[in-house]
């Protein structure tokens, strides 16, 4: 009496288990009978109404031959696992994921557990990803194709300019040579001062185009990223500008090994204009200080390495900020410091295309700092 009371009270806990589960639980014997079903698989499938059926009492043929031959293969290999759509009992499709196990019995014939999990929702969200993922990458193609093209235009555009353009400047600088050389003496003081206006002109129309051909280039170059040390490419063009401003007293630090991954070609390109800055706005002191370094304590990329470089040049009003990056946009004139204005379009390109970020701190007759990150 007490071994049938402990039973019962086990079978009561068990079904009490089996009913909390959130999945499909079905049991069966060797022959497929099903002896037990849960509450979930009563509320969702109806299988209380099969117990004690076997898989041909079910309605469906190509259900109950797929119950019966993974049946067959759970008791052979001892473990079953598939996907199919099932019926609920209201008659609406859900997709299930059932996996059955041999359970021996010692002594006895052995029994097949199933449980089955409810994976329609799981199986729709997946759908929409995919379809999402080919959404994107349909449009990322498209973007892709589209950037393509506006490179195309702008090879086409610089090609135009550097050739179209520069045929039509030479033919003016070799006349106003021309005149010049040979006819100077014919002309009075006004018409001297205007050929000279007319040659100024043409070299600046020519400088123009060499610095938009250049801005042209950075947007369209290929780049290839590597691990490289600009402190490398920093030493060897501030170098060639030493040798170049012998005459100027210039002292220049630059943080040794500062590696980054990055196309070696725009470094080179990008430390050219801002140490042609550096220099060019450090001309009338007594003496050039320009730093080039990196730093991991600023405040707009917190722990992100930062590459600078610093001078004690003319600094500017940080008023005008918001025109700095702008092409051609001067602060100073052009009898002040040399150039157009293009240096920082092309530096901010650069590093654009590098997935960074660059800006400027300057201070009036104190100096400037370019900050910049890559990517």
């Amino acid at each position: 009496f007490e071994a049938e009371k402990t039973l019962r009270a086990a079978e009561r806990k068990f079904n009490s288990f089996m009913d909390y589960m959130p999945s499909i639980v079905i049991i069966k014997d060797s022959d497929s009978k099903i002896l037990y079903a849960n509450r979930e698989a009563s509320r969702r499938l109806a299988i209380d109404q099969y117990i004690g059926k076997y898989p041909e009492d079910i309605p469906d043929p190509v259900k109950a031959g797929m119950a019966r031959s993974t049946d067959t293969k759970t008791l052979a290999d001892g473990y079953c696992e598939y996907e199919n759509v099932y019926n609920d009992r209201n008659g609406n499709p859900i997709l299930l994921s059932t996996q059955k196990i041999r359970i021996d019995q010692e002594g006895g014939p052995s029994l097949i557990g199933q449980i089955s999990t409810d994976i329609t929702d799981r199986e729709k969200a997946l759908r929409q990803i995919r379809e999402l993922n080919s959404t994107l990458e349909q449009k990322v193609n498209e973007r892709t194709a589209e950037l393509r093209m506006s490179n195309a235009e702008m090879q086409a555009f610089a090609y135009s300019v550097s050739h179209d353009l520069r045929s039509p400047l030479r033919s003016i600088n070799g006349f106003a040579e021309l005149l010049a050389s040979q006819y100077s003496d014919s002309l009075d003081e006004q018409g001297r001062h205007d050929l000279a206006r007319i040659q100024l002109a043409a070299t600046r129309m020519e400088d123009l185009i060499d610095d938009l051909v250049a801005l042209a280039k950075v947007s369209t170059i290929d780049l290839e990223k590597k691990r490289i040390d600009i402190g490398r490419i920093a030493n060897s063009i501030t170098a060639q500008y030493l040798k170049e401003n012998d005459c100027r007293i210039v002292a220049i630090s630059i943080k040794p090994s500062m590696f980054a991954f990055c196309d070696e070609q725009a470094m080179v390109i990008l430390f050219q204009s801002l140490i042609d800055n550096a220099f060019k706005f450090t001309s009338r002191n007594q003496t050039t200080r320009i730093e080039i370094g990196s730093r991991n304590d600023c405040a707009p990329c917190p722990g992100k390495t930062v590459f600078y470089v610093s001078d004690n040049g003319v600094g500017f009003d940080m008023t005008y900020y918001d025109t700095l990056f702008q092409p051609f946009h001067r602060l100073h004139s052009s009898s002040e410091y040399p150039g157009n204005g293009i240096g920082l379009s092309i530096a901010k390109r650069i590093v654009g295309r590098h997935d960074g970020l660059i800006w400027l701190e300057s201070v009036v007759d104190k100096g400037t700092t370019v900050f910049f990150t890559l990517g």
